[in-house]
């Protein structure tokens, strides 16, 4: 796989750091120059304070010739790197400690720098008002005996002393600054690392997940963000799996309970067509196909109650209506089975009316695809008990229960899956679709209700539901 975002990163953040390194070291040998000056003019200052004290004052105060003070500034001259100026009370320069700077004796110090007061000492940078060639660091003190001013002194000294230290130290800045780019572009090579390489494992299953392969794992076991990012995405595969997997349970049901109605319609229209089936066996298989038709029509309604109720909250039309009577009417609409199975429905309640509080018509449904389920799996002669019971919390309590062929403890979790049909009943119920407890366990769950079931082999099932009841 191509990484076209790493050199990106990269060239990005390498010049980002180059023009800060840049900009770091222009302010350095900036702040570094200042500090050296400022710590050369004190110990120049210093030094001034010190030739003052020591040599000066002999001078002005006859105890020394100028001759030999002369002397002692070439000497001090060679020691300090600093051209010194003697300058009496007012002004005037007497004495320089350079056969080169000879020419500027007996000119007043005022007339080369207007600001130099010789009651104060100073402080400056630069060519001296053009007396060097070169920029000087300047410093000058006045002279005092017995408390009077007798003379002024001035230090000189070249800047060009202090690159020796600047290039010193810009050289371990560029040593450090050097140390740190590499560590800085390892860590960037190690945190980018870990960062695009799971990017790609994402990317990767992401194409995979967009083939419809579900099975499709991201290795990643992190606690960050991108740990998060790839659980989501494998919960997201797991549930699209179980959704493809839905998705071809459900075209594989569904092409089956259609082909059969479809087949035999088909089978037994050619038989008349074609003179196999007489006509006066015409009407005998026209109920047939209009059974196999009732089929299909029952199916189709099936799959659109479905539709409607594949949202989180399907449409409810809430009302308060006797759920008794809601029972008895549809107990009524089985007598024709019953009667060909020999099966008896039985409500049991002590009450003589229950106000609930539900939508009628899905509750109708519900009830309805209990009591078709219970006859469909009971035996023949057998019987269907339904109670309804009043609870604590406003609540009640709907059994429909039969003494049929039960559903294995492996199959329950199972039968609230579309289509989903137990084992032991596949070739026996050629009407079920497994379509009708799913509608039943949407239809509850919308009213925020609960549905459960217990069931044991050979000895019958039995499935409670809950209700709110209407208020007074």
């Amino acid at each position: 796989m191509k990484r076209k975002i790493l050199p990106k990163f990269f060239l990005l953040y390498m010049c980002i750091i180059g023009i800060s390194i840049l900009l770091v070291l222009s302010f350095a040998n900036q702040s570094f120059k200042g500090v050296l000056i400022k710590e050369k003019q004190s110990a120049m200052q210093k030094e001034a304070k010190l030739i003052a004290r020591q040599y000066a004052r002999d001078y002005f105060s006859g105890d020394m010739s100028t001759r030999r003070l002369s002397q002692y500034f070439s000497e001090l001259d060679s020691l300090l790197n600093s051209e010194v100026w003697l300058c009496d009370q007012e002004g005037v320069i007497v004495i320089t400690s350079s056969e080169e700077e000879e020419q500027i004796l007996n000119k007043n110090i005022k007339d080369i720098r207007k600001d130099v007061d010789l009651e104060r000492t100073f402080r400056t940078a630069g060519t001296f008002s053009h007396s060097f060639d070169e920029d000087m660091i300047s410093t000058g003190r006045p002279i005092s005996l017995s408390g009077e001013l007798v003379g002024y002194i001035i230090l000189h000294s070249p800047i060009s002393t202090l690159s020796s230290t600047q290039a010193g130290i810009t050289k371990a800045t560029y040593v450090a600054l050097g140390i740190l780019l590499i560590v800085i572009f390892i860590l960037m090579y190690y945190f980018s690392h870990k960062i695009l390489v799971p990017i790609g494992e994402i990317n990767h299953a992401a194409r995979q997940y967009a083939k419809g392969n579900f099975d499709t794992l991201i290795p990643i076991e992190r606690t960050d963000e991108i740990g998060e990012l790839a659980s989501s995405l494998n919960f997201m595969a797991s549930e699209l799996s179980k959704t493809e997997q839905y998705r071809k349970d459900f075209i594989s049901n569904i092409s089956h309970d259609f082909r059969s109605p479809l087949t035999s319609i088909k089978g037994y229209l050619e038989a008349m067509l074609d003179g196999t089936i007489p006509p006066e066996l015409y009407e005998r298989y026209l109920g047939v196909l209009l059974d196999e038709t009732k089929r299909l029509t029952k199916l189709t309604e099936g799959l659109v109650a479905l539709k409607t109720l594949n949202g989180n909250a399907p449409m409810l039309k809430l009302s308060n209506f006797d759920m008794i009577k809601t029972i008895h009417s549809t107990i009524n609409t089985f007598e024709g089975q019953c009667n060909t199975k020999q099966i008896r429905i039985h409500l049991f309640s002590p009450l003589q009316s229950c106000m609930v509080r539900a939508d009628k018509i899905k509750m109708e449904q519900v009830v309805y695809n209990l009591i078709d389920n219970a006859i469909k799996f009971s035996k023949p002669g057998g019987e269907i008990r339904i109670s309804v019971t009043e609870l604590n919390h406003n609540k009640v309590s709907i059994s429909i229960k039969d003494n049929g062929i039960g559903i294995p403890r492996s199959e329950q979790s199972h039968i609230w899956e579309r289509f989903y049909k137990v084992d032991n009943s596949r070739g026996k119920d050629k009407k079920s679709h497994g379509i009708g407890l799913a509608i039943t366990k949407e239809i509850i769950h919308a009213h925020n209700e609960q549905i459960n079931l217990i069931s044991t082999v050979n000895v019958g099932s039995e499935f409670v539901f809950t209700l709110t009841k209407a208020k007074s």
